[in-house]
C-alpha cells in the first residue's frame, strides 16, 4: 500500500512539474562566441553553454520557438550568402541551411516561419519562409522599399502585423508597420515629430499597451537607456531605465530586449555593463520599476579568463524544466554541441530535406 501511494505522488509531483511552465532566457555571447541559457524561475544567475561558435555573428540574432522546440539564429555571412542555424533547445542536433542575400531575419513563431530582409539590384525586399521552406527557393515576398528594414520585429499576438525602422539618407526615420493580411503599410512615428525615434537601437512591441520599448546607446552618455513611447502615435515617450546623476550607471550600451508578457517584465543585455537587466513594465519611478541584474560578468573578473560579451537575449516560456549539466559562468564548459571547427556555409540544395517533421 506504501509503495503504491509513493508511485502515485511521484506521478502527481511528475505531472505538476511537466504542466508548469518556466521561463527560459538564452543569451547570445559575442566574447565568447557561445549560445547560452538559463531557467529564470529556478536559477537565474546559472548560464549553460549550450553552442560554441566559430564566427561571432550569429551572437546578434537569436530567436527561439517553443512549437516546435526549436532555437535559431543567424551565421556568419558567406559572400552574398547567410547561413540559418537550428537546434533543439538544448543545443544539440545542429542544423542550417542558405538564405540568399539574407541580411536581417526574424522569427514569427506563430506561423513557423522566419521574416528577413535581402537586397537585390538596390531594391530592399521583406521576405517570409516557412521552416518547410529552408533549403529550396519558396518564400513569400511582403513588400519592398528603396529603404532598409531595420529592427525588424513580428507582432506577438499573431494578428499579421510587422514593424521595423526606415532610415534615410537625410537620416530622417520612421516607425512603419506592414499588416500582411491587408497588404497595408503604414507610417506610425517619425523622428521630425518624435525625435527619439532617431535613436531606437533594438526594439520590442508590447501590443496590449501600444507601447514599444527600445534600447538607446552612446556608450557612457545620459543617452544611455531603455524608454518607452505609444507606437502608434508617438505619444507618452518615457526614459524608463536611465542614469541619474551622481548614481551608479544602470544603462551604459543596452542591447537586445526581450518581454516576459505572462509576468510583464523587460529583460535587456548591457555590452558595457556586461549584464542582463530586468524590470517591470510599470511603475512611477525607478525604485517602482524593480530594477534587476539577472547575470552579470564583472569586468574585473575576466582578466585572466574569457572575455564574456552579452549582446543578443530571447525568453521563452517552456512546459517542464529542462535539465541540464548547468555550468558556471566562472568555469570552463566541457559542453561537446559545438560546431566543426572547418565548418564552411553550404549554398542553398533544392534536395534539403526538413528535419523537424
Amino acid at each position: 500500500m506504501k509503495r503504491l501511494l509513493r508511485m502515485l505522488v511521484l506521478c502527481l509531483v511528475s505531472g505538476l512539474l511537466m504542466s508548469c511552465t518556466h521561463l527560459y532566457l538564452y543569451m547570445g555571447d559575442h566574447g565568447t562566441y557561445e549560445l547560452k541559457r538559463c531557467n529564470v524561475d529556478l536559477d537565474p544567475g546559472h548560464m549553460t553553454e549550450l553552442v560554441h561558435l566559430n564566427k561571432g555573428g550569429a551572437t546578434w540574432y537569436l530567436f527561439v520557438d517553443s512549437d516546435p522546440p526549436r532555437m535559431f539564429w543567424h551565421g556568419e555571412k558567406a559572400g552574398t550568402d547567410y547561413p540559418v542555424f537550428w537546434s533543439d533547445l538544448d543545443g544539440s542536433n545542429v542544423k542550417h541551411t542558405t538564405i540568399r542575400g539574407l541580411r536581417r531575419m526574424y522569427l514569427d513563431p506563430d506561423n513557423d516561419r522566419i521574416v528577413y530582409e535581402v537586397l537585390s539590384s538596390g531594391i530592399y525586399i521583406l521576405r517570409a519562409k516557412n521552416y518547410t521552406q529552408f533549403g529550396t527557393n519558396e518564400f513569400t515576398e511582403l513588400c519592398t522599399s528603396a529603404y532598409p528594414f531595420s529592427k525588424i520585429v513580428v507582432n506577438p499576438n499573431n494578428c499579421g502585423k510587422i514593424y521595423w525602422i526606415e532610415t534615410r539618407e537625410t537620416e530622417e526615420c520612421y516607425l512603419r508597420e506592414l499588416d500582411i493580411v491587408t497588404g497595408t503599410m503604414t507610417e506610425r512615428i517619425n523622428s521630425v515629430d518624435h525625435p527619439f525615434v532617431k535613436k531606437i537601437w533594438r526594439m520590442m512591441i508590447d501590443p496590449g499597451s501600444h507601447y514599444v520599448y527600445w534600447s538607446q546607446n552612446l556608450i557612457g552618455s545620459v543617452d544611455d537607456m531603455v524608454a518607452r513611447a505609444n507606437y502608434i502615435d508617438g505619444s507618452g515617450y518615457e526614459p524608463w531605465i536611465y542614469n541619474l546623476p551622481g548614481e551608479s550607471l544602470l544603462a551604459s550600451y543596452p542591447s537586445q530586449i526581450a518581454i516576459d508578457y505572462v509576468e510583464n517584465r523587460l529583460y535587456w543585455a548591457d555590452m558595457n555593463m556586461n549584464w542582463i537587466a530586468s524590470a517591470k513594465m510599470s511603475g512611477q519611478t525607478i525604485e517602482d520599476r524593480d530594477f534587476r541584474v539577472l547575470v552579470h560578468y564583472p569586468l574585473d573578473q575576466q582578466t585572466n579568463g574569457p572575455n564574456y560579451h552579452p549582446t543578443s537575449i530571447v525568453l521563452a516560456r517552456i512546459k517542464g524544466c529542462m535539465r541540464d549539466a548547468s555550468v558556471d559562468i566562472e568555469s570552463t564548459s566541457h559542453n561537446t554541441n559545438h560546431l566543426p571547427p572547418d565548418y564552411k556555409p553550404p549554398v542553398a540544395d533544392p534536395g534539403f530535406v526538413y528535419p523537424f517533421e
